[in-house]
């Protein structure tokens, strides 16, 4: 089952958010969706990874083309750029 709606922290949402995630939320309800924390928690944790990987590629361009320095190998703080 889904676990409950406090689960997800809905009074600290904006209200369009909160709107959204009670939506969302009755709708799997009403669907008898079982909720697999683990499989939710790997597929965020991977989620989590590639926002990251892809901050650092902006970085990394970003440095390259402002101060013509790579900043994963040849410099690792910004004083050192």
């Amino acid at each position: 089952p889904m676990p409950p709606i406090e689960a997800f922290d809905p009074d600290n949402l904006k209200f369009n958010e909160r709107e959204a995630l009670l939506a969302w939320h009755a709708g799997k309800v009403t669907e008898n969706y079982v909720f697999d924390f683990r499989k939710e928690f790997i597929d965020y944790c991977i989620s989590d990874v590639d926002i990251l990987a892809q901050s650092c590629l902006k970085f990394r361009q970003l440095m390259i083309k402002e101060g013509n320095v790579c900043p994963f190998t040849e410099s690792v703080t910004l004083p050192g750029a």
